[in-house]
C-alpha cells in the first residue's frame, strides 16, 4: 500500500497482479489495471512527479506508471533485479531510488531517469546474504538501512 496526499489516494498492489486505486476520502475505487506478470510487492508515489507510482513485484520487473490518463500508462518498464523485488525506498533529497530484492541485493537507481547508478551485494560490499526485504532512508542524512531474511539490518552511507 502507499499514499499520496497530493493526490488524497491509495495504492494497492495485489496477488492477482493488479494495481488498484481508492480515493482516500470515500474507499471508492478510482482506477485498477494489471501491472505485473506476478504479485504486486511493493509501491511508491514519485515525491517529485506526484502523477508518477512506481511498483514491483514478483516478476522482478521496476514499472513507473503515468496515472494521468485513464488507465495508467507505462512510461518505463524494466527488470530490475534476478528475483523477486521486495522493496522502494527514495532518498531525502529525492535523487535516488533504492530497491531490495530476494536476489540479495540493493540497487540504487537514478531517480529522474529511473538509470541503475550501483549495485550492492555481499561479496563486494558486505551486504545481505539472504533476501533483502525492506529499505528505510534515515530522514535528512546520507543514510539508510535495509532488513534482511539473514536476520540483520545493515546501515548503509551513500557517498557522493
Amino acid at each position: 500500500v502507499a499514499f499520496s496526499e497530493a493526490r488524497n489516494e491509495l495504492a494497492i498492489g495485489s496477488s492477482d497482479d493488479t494495481i488498484s486505486l481508492l480515493a482516500a476520502d470515500t474507499w471508492a475505487i478510482r482506477q485498477r489495471w494489471t501491472a505485473h506478470d506476478n504479485s504486486v510487492f511493493c509501491l511508491r508515489y514519485h515525491p517529485q512527479k506526484t502523477a508518477i507510482l512506481l511498483s514491483g513485484g514478483r516478476d522482478a520487473q521496476l514499472k513507473a506508471w503515468d496515472l494521468s490518463p485513464t488507465p495508467p500508462t507505462l512510461v518505463n518498464g524494466q527488470s530490475a533485479h534476478w528475483y523477486t523485488l521486495n522493496d522502494l525506498c527514495f532518498s531525502p533529497d529525492r535523487r535516488y531510488l533504492l530497491t531490495a530484492s530476494r536476489d540479495k541485493t540493493i540497487r540504487i537507481w537514478d531517480a529522474t531517469n529511473y538509470r541503475l547508478l550501483r549495485t550492492l551485494n555481499a561479496a563486494r560490499d558486505g551486504g545481505h546474504i539472504n533476501s533483502v526485504n525492506r529499505l528505510l532512508w534515515l530522514p535528512n542524512t546520507n543514510y539508510f538501512a535495509s532488513a534482511g531474511d539473514d536476520r540483520s539490518i545493515i546501515i548503509w552511507q551513500l557517498e557522493n
